[in-house]
């Protein structure tokens, strides 16, 4: 089963807020992820997209720091 993004969120302490099934930044008022489709719409960026591609996004990182930071998440959740 593919990591969720709200997981991810949460993990990694993102000041997001519930508003239903959505999560709202609260430091980024355009980016809200969909937790049922596992999806993130980023409207002031024109972004959307995965996990992964969230994380590229969010912190402005490459494909190769985005892996790392994924299995950073593996390794923690296998504790």
């Amino acid at each position: 089963m593919a990591l969720q993004l709200a997981d991810y969120v949460s993990y990694a302490g993102l000041p997001f807020k519930h508003e239903g099934r959505y999560l709202r930044s609260q430091e980024h008022d355009s980016l809200i992820i969909d937790t049922r489709k596992n999806y993130f719409i980023w409207n002031s960026q024109g972004l959307a997209g995965n996990l992964s591609q969230f994380i590229k996004a969010y912190y402005g990182v490459s494909d190769r720091e985005m892996h790392f930071r994924l299995k950073e998440i593996g390794r923690a959740s296998c504790r």
